[in-house]
């Protein structure tokens, strides 16, 4: 077993697409996201996460898992475990974080989240 990093738990913003990672050499990938966001009490902010595979780091890419989370609550998995995957995936992220009126007038968008995949692969 070898330790793997799809995606270095770090702030990030609305949305984002993490690097490909080359998972040539493995048939399984056991994950754990780690995910924190303060999502406030908005009740249409949601937070979507998804693991992408394509046979080359430039695609073409197919998502192989999606999980949303929500103001309602974390309906997320502590570990996601995928074979069956091409030569590369990514983790990537779409965030829905509305703000007052007031606020969007006035503040700049900020990270209002911090997202991580990491595990073993075999």
């Amino acid at each position: 077993m070898s330790a793997i990093t799809i995606l270095t738990s770090a702030a990030q913003n609305d949305s984002g697409t993490g690097a490909a990672v080359d998972v040539t050499a493995y048939n399984t990938l056991r994950l754990n996201w780690a995910a924190v966001a303060d999502l406030g009490m908005q009740a249409t902010a949601s937070l979507r996460l998804f693991i992408d595979t394509a046979p080359s780091a430039s695609g073409p890419w197919t998502t192989i898992y999606e999980r949303q989370l929500d103001a309602n609550g974390w309906e997320l998995s502590p570990r996601v475990t995928l074979s069956g995957f091409d030569s590369f995936v990514r983790a990537r992220w779409d965030g829905k974080f509305p703000r007052s009126g007031e606020q969007q007038r006035t503040s700049p968008i900020t990270k209002v989240f911090t997202v991580g995949l990491t595990g073993e692969a075999t």
